[in-house]
This record gives structure tokens, C-alpha cells and sequence, in this order.
């Protein structure tokens, strides 16, 4: 057992020079405006919220669902509807065994504001599948960061999981176009990959559903 443990450890510091190689930009190419719901109240973010304001009520949602799960589910946008469970791409998996990788959501812990880089700082644990079988998958930190009104991006700049006790590094990044404080929703460009024992990548649109939403009668965007 304690064998196993070095390798896994061992293993994780060889893949980061991979992780540096597949990571993948926030694809804020294709979006020009977010647009948000809040009572109710839905335009541009621009119009509803100063850059600071959209932080502050980012971080209140994100706080409010802090050790409650989060779903992913392919979507477009126009309806922001989820079309399936989780997001997929194909792989190629050791010893060269194609297959799909799919990535279903997670838990993000231990939220806090960092007001210098105006982005709110985060621990994740995803849920991430290889050929049908969970992934054992290490805890990453995760960054939002609100660059301005029209520009929000989640990224995971490393994470290592184990498929069949093989070691595989990852990335994925997330731009926002579309915020629901009413509904706990977000919706965005997605852009994921990884390397190692398993190599894949992939992107589209994508929804992200929190668990709680922001309460009735209550405005972060004004409150």
C-alpha cells in the first residue's frame, strides 16, 4: 500500500508538465455580453451591476451552494436548456482503448473573495467518468474571476485523476454568457482536456446548475 502511494504521488508531480501542455484557454471569444436574471429582473450585466457588485453577488451564490453539488449538462445559447447529463468527448485511454470521458459536475468548499485579482478563489472536487468507470480524482483549486461585466470565467488550471490505478491530468475552462441568480444557473463556453493515461479533448456550450439559487426577495446585483 505504501508503494502504491509513493507511485501515486510520484505520479502526479511527472504530470505537470502534461497538464501545462493540454491546458485550454476560457474560449471569451464567443461571448460578447452576459446576460442575467435576478428577481427577476433580467439584461445585460452591464446594465444591472457595476464589476464589483457582480462579484460581490457571484461570490453570495457560489457561498450559498459552498459543499453542495453542482451538475454540468451540454446545452446551447439560445435555450440554455439541458440536452444530456454531463458533458462528453472521446478519448484514448491505455493501452489504446477508445472510448468517451465525461464530466458530470462536482463540490466547490473553502469559497473566499480575493478583491486584488477581483476573482473569488475556490477547493473543487469534480466528477469526472473514463469508458463508464468514476474516476478517482484529486481535490484542485479553482478560480471565477469578474474581469469586468462582460467577462467571467471559471478555470481549473490542474487536477489528476486515476483510471484503473493510472494516472491522468486534466483542465477545463468556463465562459460565462449567462447568469440566473433566480434559478442557481450559469451558462457558458466550456473548454476541457486532458493527458496521460487517458487523452481527450473537448468543448461546446454548457449549463452549470447549483443546487440552491438566490432566496425570493432578495437582490445581490442591488442589495
Amino acid at each position: 500500500m505504501k508503494s502504491f502511494a509513493l507511485f501515486r504521488t510520484a505520479a502526479m508531480f511527472a504530470l505537470l508538465p502534461v497538464l501545462a501542455g493540454c491546458a485550454s484557454a476560457p474560449r471569451l471569444f464567443e461571448v460578447s455580453d452576459i446576460y442575467v436574471c435576478a428577481a427577476e429582473d433580467c439584461g445585460s450585466a452591464g446594465q444591472l451591476a457595476s464589476t464589483p457588485k457582480l462579484l460581490s453577488a457571484l461570490y453570495e451564490l457560489l457561498k450559498r451552494n459552498e459543499g453542495k453539488d453542482f451538475k454540468m449538462c451540454s446545452s446551447d445559447p439560445k435555450s440554455r436548456n439541458c440536452e444530456s447529463e454531463g458533458l462528453g468527448f472521446a478519448n484514448l485511454s491505455f493501452p489504446f482503448i477508445p472510448g468517451r470521458s465525461s464530466f458530470w459536475g462536482g463540490v466547490m468548499k473553502n469559497l473566499r473573495v480575493d478583491q486584488a485579482s477581483q476573482s473569488i478563489k475556490s477547493t473543487n472536487s469534480l466528477v469526472l467518468f473514463g469508458n463508464g468507470v468514476p474516476l478517482a480524482c484529486s481535490d484542485h483549486e479553482a478560480t471565477v474571476s469578474v474581469r469586468s461585466t462582460s467577462q467571467v470565467t471559471f478555470t481549473v488550471e490542474s487536477f489528476v485523476c486515476f483510471w484503473l490505478a493510472f494516472p491522468s491530468g486534466g483542465n477545463w475552462s468556463f465562459a460565462v454568457d449567462s447568469v440566473d441568480f433566480d434559478r442557481g444557473r450559469f451558462g457558458g463556453f466550456y473548454s476541457m482536456g486532458h493527458g496521460g493515461s487517458s487523452v481527450g479533448k473537448g468543448e461546446g456550450y454548457a449549463v452549470m446548475q447549483l443546487t440552491e439559487s438566490m432566496p425570493r426577495g432578495v437582490n445581490w446585483l442591488k442589495d
